[in-house]
């Protein structure tokens, strides 16, 4: 190391106390002994100085950063705070405490667009995008198929089934018409099977409806927007094993449940399959005789139909043979008579249940599972019984 005295700092002439030694020496008591007269080096001006308290550099540091936001904030021009600011309509460099004004920051500056902070920099705030349009991959444009109206104020309809979609017995997908600037969707219960070659679905008329007023007049040939993401809770990996499966649907709540009666998985799992649809009109009982034959049109499962399926179709406001809305079957019990098999009440242990129609059945029938020990499951956790949640028929 070069000389000099211990423990005192080397001034350099026209260098300020605190800051770093930068400027090269010509003393020759600064070179090692082996520099033999070469180019004179920067002398170790940390041990010229000797050793720092330990927090000084910490408070160095903290300071320097302090006085840089301070100068770099007496750039900026103040802001006004009213009519009566000293300096209004003058020089702004000439108003006391200003310091000196960049012209750039001086002058008017355009105002800031949504999302967007002070010099440009973006801000955490949520910002509206754009709908998604039709040509984009959110929906395929598929053609009708069929139309099948079952009364003044109920349909079904089928449509093309895209080669890359897929989906799961008892899933629902968006459906839906091209309203002006964007796609109208609403969320539809697949009634068909996973293996089926065209997706058939469900509907009610409502005449001022935004999408079914629409919706109820289309023909064969006509396109429709299809969602591409079809989900839902009401399959079968929602429920854990049991031996009877009771599907209770009030209205267009019998889509998902046609789905699931069109698996042949569906009677693998269970034992004995109980459909029961409530309706208001007899005229409402869509694919009644579909149902009452047992399926016996569908090859796949006709065999298996013929020997687990029980349907049970009940009417609220017209002479039925079974009258009553679903919860009454259940407390008098003629839900439970011959040919079901087992006991004579819904028991936790072998029954597995799924809900689909009103808001007022699934209110009522899920509070009332709760209280005879059945848990409510979903894809990620399965359990005795499973509801969909996301709209009501």
């Amino acid at each position: 190391m070069g000389g000099g005295h211990p423990g005192r700092a080397l001034l350099v002439p026209g260098a300020r106390p605190g800051l770093r030694c930068r400027r090269r020496t010509r003393d020759p008591a600064a070179l090692s002994d082996d520099d033999g007269g070469a180019e004179p080096r920067r002398p170790d001006c940390a041990a010229l100085r000797g050793p720092l308290p330990p927090d000084r550099g910490r408070r160095r540091g903290r300071a320097a950063r302090v006085a840089g936001s301070r100068r770099r904030r007496a750039l900026l021009p103040r802001r006004r705070t009213g009519a009566g600011h000293p300096g209004d309509g003058a020089d702004p460099r000439s108003r006391p405490g200003c310091g000196r004004v960049r012209p750039a920051r001086a002058a008017a500056r355009a105002p800031r667009q949504r999302g967007q902070g002070r010099g440009g920099r973006a801000l955490n705030v949520p910002v509206r995008l754009p709908l998604v349009q039709p040509d984009q991959p959110a929906f395929d444009t598929v053609a009708v198929r069929w139309v099948h109206h079952w009364n003044s104020h109920l349909f079904s309809l089928a449509v093309e089934r895209p080669r890359s979609f897929r989906f799961r017995s008892g899933e629902f997908v968006l459906l839906g018409l091209h309203d002006g600037s964007r796609p109208l969707m609403r969320a539809y219960s697949i009634a068909s099977a996973a293996y089926a070659e065209e997706l058939e679905f469900l509907s009610i008329k409502v005449e001022h409806g935004p999408l079914t007023s629409r919706l109820q007049r289309i023909e064969p040939g006509d396109l429709l927007y299809l969602g591409r993401k079809p989900t839902g809770t009401l399959v079968a990996d929602a429920l854990t094993p049991g031996s009877r499966l009771f599907l209770f649907a009030t209205g267009t709540g019998l889509a998902p449940f046609l789905s699931l009666l069109r698996d042949p998985d569906t009677y693998d799992r269970f034992a004995q399959i109980i459909l029961v649809h409530s309706v208001r009109r007899v005229s409402d009982l869509a694919w009644r005789d579909q149902l009452t034959g047992q399926l016996a049109d569908d090859p796949l499962v006709r065999d298996q139909a013929l020997l687990q399926l029980l349907y049970v179709p009940t009417v609220t406001r017209e002479p039925f043979h079974t009258s009553g809305r679903i919860q009454a079957l259940i407390d008098d019990g003629r839900l439970f008579g011959p040919p079901l098999h087992g006991p004579a009440r819904l028991d936790p242990a072998i029954d597995r249940i799924m809900l689909c129609g009103s808001s007022a059945m699934i209110a009522d029938l899920s509070e009332r599972l709760a209280t005879l020990g059945f848990e409510e499951g979903s894809n990620a956790r399965p359990a005795h019984f499973a509801v969909e949640r996301a709209f009501v028929g």
